[in-house]
């Protein structure tokens, strides 16, 4: 699971933030293209509307990364933002209490510690996060414009907007990795979804929350257990067989329909060799690098669900790489404490892109 968020991350191109971060240049640079990413509301319109902001956004939005987002507008109660791509949105009302932790863990933003020397325990990967926080000057019934800015000043009003790198570490990225562990945790279907122990799982599971459809939790569940298809070995190795049985875990009986071609699986119970469906998704794969890419998750019950995605292949034809590519359905069941495969449905191939090499 791990190496396919690596893989996501490693594909960058070079930015302004490449020549140091924690910068306002590399600030400015992931906030627009969150914006465009994810409609990202700026900052300073919701400090002038008097909105009360603490936010989170990783990567820019890119990779379908989510910006996290806890709001308190005059008048209206907290709540918590989620902002996709595209501009959709997740929304939901807090409690008092996390308002506060939000809040109150804010305070270290922005502030630098004493550098050591060697890597950072988020170092695996480089990811970068920009902290927003609006505070909006307090008003009350009997100030004036002055007292308003001269309390104002006390009280740290104004916008903050810091960045920092996961390499660099800090405070100001453990305040945007909070923001989402705190997030995760509002939402039953992320919070069903597990592994936030894991380095940048909760960013992760909130990015995958827009995927889901049906009912929503059982969903969830079954993205934790089978949303995440095993990659090639190497640039353009077949799929492992055995991790791709495991991945499957098809149902005694379960049917590959591969554009026509039908496989079944009969493995007996307590034989831990491949499946017929696992090794013929092997041998198809050997004709060139596969990867299978999920569009959606979702559930009509707590013991029937499904993904569909898109399964794409390059190869090399001629003296050019070719990409074709497949939509796929799978129908999956629940088996005690896991899901299994019932089904999958692969429609045919077309070429998407061809290139000289």
């Amino acid at each position: 699971m791990l190496a396919i968020l690596f893989a996501a991350l490693a594909l960058t191109s070079e930015t302004v933030c490449d020549a140091g971060h924690e910068t306002p240049e590399c600030a400015a640079e992931q906030i627009a293209e969150a914006t465009r990413n994810l409609s990202l509301p700026s900052i300073q319109t919701q400090f002038d509307e008097g909105a009360q902001v603490y936010r989170a956004v990783f990567d820019g939005g890119n990779h379908g990364r989510p910006a996290v987002s806890f709001e308190r507008r005059p008048a209206r109660s907290p709540e918590l933002v989620i902002y996709g791509t595209g501009g959709v949105t997740v929304r939901r009302e807090v409690s008092a209490e996390v308002w506060e932790s939000v809040r109150d863990s804010s305070r270290y933003v922005g502030r630098k510690l004493e550098r050591i020397e060697g890597y950072s325990r988020n170092c695996l990967v480089s990811s970068d996060a920009v902290v927003q926080i609006s505070r909006p000057r307090s008003r009350r019934p009997d100030q004036t414009s002055d007292r308003l800015d001269f309390f104002g000043a006390l009280d740290g009003a104004g916008v903050t907007e810091v960045d920092q790198n996961s390499c660099e570490g800090g405070l100001t990225w453990d305040y945007a990795e909070l923001l989402a562990e705190i997030a995760c945790e509002q939402l039953p279907e992320c919070d069903a979804m597990g592994l936030r122990s894991q380095w940048m799982m909760s960013v992760q599971n909130l990015e995958t929350i827009f995927l889901l459809r049906g009912d929503r939790v059982a969903a969830a569940t079954l993205h934790r257990d089978a949303g995440w298809a095993p990659l090639p070995v190497g640039n353009y190795g077949a799929l492992d067989a055995a991790e791709t049985s495991e991945w499957l875990n098809p149902a005694r009986g379960a049917v590959l329909d591969w554009n026509g071609v039908k496989v079944t699986a009969l493995r007996a119970s307590g034989n831990t060799a491949p499946d017929a469906i696992s090794e013929f998704l092997h041998q198809r794969s050997a004709d060139g690098r596969m990867t299978l890419d999920v569009v959606e998750v979702g559930a009509e019950s707590t013991e029937v669900g499904w993904i569909s995605g898109i399964i794409s292949q390059t190869r090399q034809i001629d003296g050019s790489w070719i990409t074709e590519q497949a939509a796929y359905r799978q129908v999956w069941l629940r088996d005690g404490d896991g899901w299994e495969l019932w089904s999958m449905t692969v429609g045919p191939f077309g070429p998407t892109e061809l290139a000289a090499e």
